[in-house]
């Protein structure tokens, strides 16, 4: 296996690969714990990634407004870039902004997955 490619079209052929997909819903689940809300695999899904995305976008969008804090303590956690998170800020509001939040998170926890995952078939080839 090589180094995932993590390019626009390759991202998108990830996302739909189910096992892809609950694999990065874990990983939220487990970080959006950390902050106390809740996210479920959105199982018997025919796209699962639009449904997990619908799922962050309210959480997503109820910490920008009332929450910031938590909202970049959760985006440190999860390891977001910084420079793509700021050109975000700069480029949207109101739910727009939510939902290209929720891309970069998902896009990163993604990442996270198929690196992990590559290790793994490494170290058990």
């Amino acid at each position: 296996m090589n180094f995932p490619d993590f390019s626009p079209d390759k991202l998108k052929l990830y996302y739909q690969q189910i096992n892809l997909v609950e694999l990065t819903a874990n990983q939220l689940i487990k970080d959006f714990e950390w902050s106390n809300l809740t996210v479920e695999f959105p199982e018997n899904s025919e796209n699962p990634y639009n449904d997990l995305s619908q799922q962050v976008v309210p959480l997503v969008d109820l910490m920008i407004q009332q929450n910031s804090h938590k909202l970049l303590n959760l985006l440190y956690k999860i390891d977001v870039n910084e420079h793509q998170f700021i050109k975000i800020l700069d480029e949207f509001t109101g739910l727009k902004l939510a939902e290209e939040l929720t891309h970069l998170i998902i896009e990163r926890e993604f990442k996270k997955v198929l690196i992990k995952e590559y290790f793994k078939k490494q170290q058990n080839p």
